[in-house]
């Protein structure tokens, strides 16, 4: 049976995009420290780095909820340190 909502697709990181520096006097590293504050975001940060997950594998990666991952995800977004490149529904 098919679905109507698009299911599970290969997602490959932008290999051609550069690292992002952050120098102290700018008015962005506020942001940027602030939401790698806690030991949570950092690590979704971590995993992310590694391969582009779901909020549902990076909740079991960190072994918290997929709703707090969302709200990490969300700092994370805020801060330009993440992009959401898709969405996935689940059966």
């Amino acid at each position: 049976m098919s679905s109507i909502f698009p299911l599970r697709d290969t997602v490959t990181p932008d290999s051609d995009r550069e690292p992002r520096l952050v120098d102290l006097d700018e008015d962005t590293a506020d942001e940027v420290f602030e939401a790698l504050s806690s030991s949570t975001t950092r690590s979704i940060f971590l995993s992310l780095h590694e391969a582009p997950q779901t909020a549902s594998d990076l909740a079991d990666t960190t072994e918290t909820s997929a709703q707090h991952v969302q709200y990490h995800l969300g700092k994370l977004e805020d801060a330009n340190l993440a992009e959401i490149v898709d969405t996935w529904y689940s059966e």
